[in-house]
């Protein structure tokens, strides 16, 4: 059983095994690697037992590109500057008393199958297996189980071959039972984009009693596996209560026209119910009026509890962020009287008006962060009749960049997501900030630099989503690497980036060279989106914060100490002098 689990544990490598050309291979100028051909699970989930508590299913087909594209991961990691190590570590555990389940000598004396799909099942009153078995006797031999009446004897469970399958169970009345129940069908009700190559169920009396949903219907979750990439999708069944009844939202308001700009970069945030609940427990706030002439709690009743930011695609690096107002008078006044917080902004922040809008600069060399190649940082603010509305860096710029939209951007953009973060791209290509004898020396003196470096590098397309709807919570992964690609794209990328990785600070442009000789292919589209994808987001995030707050905070201590000299001194106490 060991064996089976570290296969399916092989499944989050997820980077596939076919072998195609760069020209007209698996990426074909789209997004993800080719889906890997795998068919229904609907011919394992037959097997499982009646009142099914928990259930995880692997299709046929499957297993093979899984278990191929560890062996490749493992592999290219050996390569990498400081990978062997934790390639050795992973090897190691996949060492067990029967073989190595990574040497495909052991699965083959096992008589293991990775063309068959595999499965477990649980209930009250049973347990059974499906495993990927193709020589039931080669696998007793191995075992050293007992074989006779046409069954095997594993411990407690017993096995037998059915429908060219292995089936096993934790009796023989639960195996003469199997594929009898129909409990099968649970999985055909299922919306058709929860259904994958990999599929769980877990009954709703197994998730425990905590859960803030009546009329639970248990877990199912899915995964749809390409060629270096996976879609995951879990969905908790059930009518929300309490707090998260609040946190049900539609379609941000604020995403309106984005996917027409071919983003590379996404966050989210729609909770405009549980926004109105954190206001009306927000309780007293200061009186004291701010630049504008607003007050504390004129703002906190300003947001619409929306709230979108986006990376547009190429270079320069540029973005886009936008805050939801129900009110936007407050916060047009406190924009517009931006300069009255420039003497409290802290060195190195410049702070200015600049027409109708606030803009505000920061210069790296003035917190110590500063290194060649890395410019002053700016944005702009001003309102829109339903948004505060953030421009950072050169966000007015044009580029010829047009990677085309992701359809994880897509169903972001269309969802009615309570919370989203989405990026995608390259630093293949992009400028090297930084000095490069400085970096490469700290490439060579660390080795887990390095090997960060090359984790950066794999990655091309990451996202997570959540958002509470009326049968439930709902939540959605993406994860798209480099071996999405075509083997030799694979190959000539990792070559430059283990380069890089080990200090050689060159091979960053010459990676971005190899898009021009590989068009068309994923990693070709993911350099033309550029790097801002994965970082833009959150750095537009981080700016807002460690500018606005210290800002507002000193405002208030000023604010504070001008009050406590205006005060007139309480008379001493009667048995006191004068001061």
């Amino acid at each position: 059983m060991r064996t089976i689990a570290c296969v399916l544990l092989a499944g989050v490598a997820a980077v596939g095994c076919k072998k195609e050309s760069a020209e007209g291979g698996a990426g074909g100028g789209s997004l993800g690697g080719e889906p890997i051909a795998a068919a229904s699970t609907d011919a394992l989930w037959a097997f499982a037992p009646a009142n099914l508590t928990v259930g995880v299913v692997i299709a046929d087909g499957a297993l093979e590109p899984l278990y191929t594209g560890t062996l490749k991961a493992l592999a290219a990691l050996d390569k990498a500057p400081g990978g062997s190590t934790f390639a050795g570590m992973m090897r190691t555990q996949a060492k067990t008393p029967i073989g190595d389940v990574l040497d495909r000598a052991t699965l083959d004396s096992l008589g293991i199958d990775l063309k068959k799909g595999a499965a477990v099942f649980e209930s009250a009153s049973a347990k059974v297996a499906v495993l990927p078995i193709a020589d039931a006797k080669k696998f007793a031999a191995k075992l050293g189980a007992p074989l006779g009446n046409g069954g095997i004897q594993l411990g407690p469970m017993t096995c037998k071959e059915m429908s060219g399958r292995l089936l096993c169970a934790d009796s023989q009345a639960s195996l003469d039972a199997t594929g009898k129940s129909g409990a099968g069908s649970l999985v055909a009700s299922w919306p058709k984009e929860m259904r994958g190559q990999v599929e769980v169920f877990v009954a709703a009396d197994r998730l425990g009693s905590d859960m803030p949903l009546a009329q639970p219907g248990g877990l199912r979750a899915s995964a749809v596996i390409e060629k270096g990439a996976l879609t995951a999708r879990i969905h908790v069944v059930g009518k929300p209560t309490g707090p998260l009844e609040a946190a049900r939202a539609g379609k941000s308001s604020l995403a309106g026209g984005i996917a027409d700009l071919q983003p590379t970069g996404l966050m989210v945030i729609n909770a405009a119910g549980l926004w109105k609940m954190a206001q009306a427990k927000s309780g007293e706030l200061p009186a004291e009026p701010l630049p504008g002439g607003v007050t504390a709690r004129d703002l906190i009743g300003a947001p619409s509890g929306e709230a979108i930011g986006y990376a547009l695609p190429g270079l320069p690096l540029r973005g886009i962020g936008k805050v939801g107002l129900a009110n936007a008078e407050p916060v047009k006044k406190l924009v517009a009287a931006c300069d009255q917080f420039a003497p409290m902004a802290p060195p190195g922040v410049t702070i200015k008006k600049n027409g109708d809008k606030c803009s505000i600069s920061i210069d790296p060399k003035a917190f110590g962060a500063a290194q060649p190649g890395m410019e002053t940082i700016s944005f702009d603010a001003w309102v829109e009749s339903n948004a505060l509305v953030v421009g950072l860096g050169q966000y007015t710029a044009k580029s010829s960049a047009h990677p085309g939209l992701a359809p994880f951007a897509r169903e972001i953009l269309d969802g009615g997501w309570l919370f989203a973060a989405w990026g995608r791209g390259s630093l293949a290509g992009a400028p090297l900030v930084g000095d490069p004898a400085q970096i490469e020396a700290a490439l060579k003196g660390e080795p887990i630099a390095g090997l960060a470096v090359w984790g950066i590098y794999h990655l091309s397309e990451f996202g997570m989503a959540a958002r509470v709807s009326d049968d439930g919570i709902h939540g959605l992964m993406r994860v798209r690497t480099l071996w999405a690609n075509p083997d030799d794209v694979v190959a000539a990328v990792e070559e430059k980036v283990n380069a890089l990785a080990g200090g050689d600070t060159s091979a960053m442009a010459a990676m971005g060279q190899l898009a021009k000789k590989y068009p068309g292919t994923p990693f070709a589209s993911d350099v033309e989106a550029g790097a801002g994808g994965l970082m833009a987001p959150v750095a537009l995030a981080g700016v807002v914060a460690a500018v606005s707050i210290p800002a507002f905070l000193k405002y208030q201590q000023r604010s504070a100490e001008i009050e406590e000299g205006l005060e007139v001194p309480p008379p001493p106490p009667p048995d006191m002098p004068p001061q």
